[in-house]
């Protein structure tokens, strides 16, 4: 079970659903998609003339227009046992990611990914685009909730990844561990907290991670606008656009905007990162705890997601989305 949105009927006037649906898109609380599908969903506001479902496509006349294509994917996490159910993991221990009900944002369960004191080693927890939608979409809204743990704590400068927007890990060795990306050997956008910056005492700064065909790995620095504090959920909203190519070449207009609670905590709109977008696109996104350049967790600890949410395709409009999807 993947989304939560139902097909529109023909009579129905899309924006008088969309409206209806606006609170339920968020709260995870809908009664509307208990379902074991991926539904691909459209409305008007967001550029979809037409619906289809994995399993049994429903074909609807989308010709002339140009915002066709655009797929809604939520993953509701109280209709699964195990996390690979719906993402694909990767961890250096069984067991690190699994479903809590200690600590969700809605529903009954939450992701929760560990950390073990003293170890730089922790999970990935990757939603598989390309295999569900069978495309490696260009641009992607990501949306989901984490909560730090109460007691969290970090050594002085230290970062710990917890988020890709965007991976493009089948393409090669350019998406982490030091790799440079060449246009066409991956790459990847993501988020690291970090203890460094003039956050508020009690909270800590959020800062880009990402690589990128100008420079390999780049760490945006700490942004001293938006944080998140332990113990609270935080809404965390991501929008990747990958990069134009022209004669075969990586045109330097890619967007990573990142926002907090609603309020915009970072933007960059001059990335390159492919050569070619139909391959080397977004593969990948999703929860992603990690230390990792010689620091460590400096105890045992969890962290905790809910609510993942993903708008894709190459003709989404951020701002209306965002008016649909985001903060309400």
């Amino acid at each position: 079970m993947i989304t939560v949105f139902p097909c529109y009927s023909d009579e129905m006037d899309r924006n008088t659903w969309l409206r209806s649906q606006r609170s339920t898109a968020t709260d995870g609380q809908s009664e509307i998609g208990r379902r074991s599908v991926l539904q691909l969903v459209g409305t008007a506001m967001i550029g979809i003339p037409a619906v289809s479902t994995i399993g049994g496509a429903t074909d609807v006349d989308d010709s002339g227009d140009d915002t066709a294509g655009i797929d809604v994917c939520r993953l509701d996490y109280d209709q699964y046992d195990d996390p690979a159910d719906c993402y694909r993991v990767w961890t250096c221990d069984d067991g690190q990611a699994s479903f809590t009900t200690d600590h969700q944002h809605s529903g009954d369960q939450a992701l929760e990914i560990g950390l073990e004191g003293g170890d730089s080693c922790g999970t990935n927890t990757h939603f598989n685009l390309e295999d569900e939608l069978g495309y490696q979409p260009r641009r992607l809204y990501d949306r989901f909730y984490i909560r730090l743990p109460e007691d969290w704590t970090m050594a002085p400068n230290d970062q710990c990844k917890i988020s890709r927007a965007a991976l493009s890990y089948s393409a090669g060795d350019g998406h982490s561990g030091g790799g440079v990306p060449n246009g066409q050997n991956g790459w990847s956008a993501g988020l690291v907290v970090a203890n460094r910056g003039n956050a508020p005492a009690g909270s800590y700064n959020l800062a880009a991670y990402v690589y990128h065909m100008d420079g390999g790995r780049d760490n945006s620095g700490p942004w001293e606008s938006t944080y998140i504090t332990p113990g609270e959920w935080h809404q965390i909203e991501q929008y990747v656009e990958v990069n134009s190519t022209e004669n075969g070449q990586a045109v330097d207009d890619g967007v990573h905007r990142v926002w907090v609670d609603g309020e915009l905590g970072y933007e960059r709109t001059n990335y390159r990162w492919t050569t070619a977008p139909e391959t080397n696109a977004i593969e990948y996104c999703g929860p992603y705890i990690r230390y990792g350049g010689g620091e460590v967790a400096p105890e045992t600890t969890a962290v905790h997601f809910d609510d993942h949410f993903m708008v894709c395709g190459d003709n989404l409009n951020i701002d209306t989305v965002r008016s649909v999807f985001g903060t309400q």
